[in-house]
């Protein structure tokens, strides 16, 4: 969104773009209760780790994330390298730099998105290994984009990782 703000996002990734913020999280919602999943949350305004460290902090859990399995929208990583970030980026920064342990090699623009705040994100969604493929099997057919992209593994030193 910031990069229409800029007039830098082009018609293919501004349909894209739209597209995904119009999916509503109605289907996703229902297909995630009816795998019993534990905790779920919207990715909005603390982006994607802002709000999964309240679901790591409440559930007393860490959580790991595999960067390059976390899909974003075409360019989005590309812009952030050339320094196009919304306002509120370093805000949400700033406020995770102590709750994150980074693998060596996550690029900055990686970081960047992972914290960047969402106007309209999909749903983050924690539920047993054993249920994943039943969850996923369902979101395939309403056509909802959805990928596996960490785990939840015992309190650790920090209540967020991001692995490469």
């Amino acid at each position: 969104a910031t990069a229409l703000k800029r007039g830098v996002l082009h018609a293919p990734a501004l349909k894209t773009m739209t597209r995904e913020m119009a999916t509503l999280n109605r289907a996703a919602s229902e297909a995630m209760v009816a795998v019993s999943a534990h905790a779920a949350t919207d990715i909005t305004g603390f982006g994607l780790l802002g709000h999964a460290l309240n679901m790591a902090k409440a559930s007393r859990k860490t959580l790991r994330f595999w960067s390059a399995a976390i899909p974003f929208l075409p360019q989005t990583l590309e812009f952030a390298a050339g320094g196009v970030a919304s306002a509120g980026l370093r805000t949400n920064r700033d406020a995770l730099v102590s709750q994150v342990v980074w693998a060596d090699g996550v690029p900055e623009p990686l970081r960047q998105a992972l914290v960047d705040p969402q106007t309209s994100g999909g749903l983050l969604i924690a539920l047993p290994p054993s249920k994943v493929e039943v969850l996923l099997r369902r979101l395939r057919r309403t056509k909802i984009r959805a990928a596996v992209i960490g785990e939840v593994r015992p309190q650790g030193r920090r209540p967020l990782e991001v692995a490469m």
